[in-house]
């Protein structure tokens, strides 16, 4: 009788290089990465009540255009249609109704220019679908002011109402 011997065997594990797999988890990580980037960098804000930075920052600039007493810069900011609603002026006085983007600049630029009236702070911009809302402290004024804005397709000042806070 004859005894044969077999080698004895060995279970082969599969051979993972870690190498490899530390760069593949490090090309995953910065392509998820560099989506999310993409993904904020393209999207405004769509919190209600959080002004995206490009309407924050229209509105800094608008502050700007209205204490230059600008008529022209002030005019660029409102659609050709817009209207401004003045309701604490005395209707027997002064119209509470002006209409078209050059009116509006022009009778803005007029209260700022013959009678001193500058915009000393603003409150924080508010948003909720296109209607935007901010608190306007004006030089002198003790109360404030509400001024709320209907926003165009085009980003434009569409309807502005100036509300008296008292």
């Amino acid at each position: 009788m004859s005894v044969t011997h077999a080698p004895p065997t060995h279970i082969q594990r599969p051979h993972v290089n870690p190498w490899l797999v530390a760069v593949i988890a490090l090309a995953a990580a910065l392509v998820a990465l560099g989506a999310w980037v993409i993904v904020d960098q393209t999207r405004s804000s769509t919190a209600e009540g959080v002004a995206s930075s490009e309407v924050a920052t229209m509105f800094d600039d608008l502050t700007v255009a209205f204490n230059s007493g600008d008529p022209v810069a002030l005019s660029s900011f409102y659609g050709p249609n817009a209207v401004l609603a003045e309701h604490f002026l005395d209707p027997a006085i002064y119209p509470t109704v002006t209409r078209g983007s050059e009116q509006i600049g022009e009778r803005i630029a007029f209260f700022v220019n013959t009678g001193g009236m500058r915009i000393e702070s603003a409150g924080p911009v508010i948003v909720l679908g296109d209607t935007v809302a901010r608190a306007e402290r004006f030089a002198g004024e003790t109360g404030g002011s509400m001024v709320v804005y209907k926003l165009n397709a085009n980003g434009k000042i569409a309807r502005q109402w100036v509300l008296p806070a008292e």
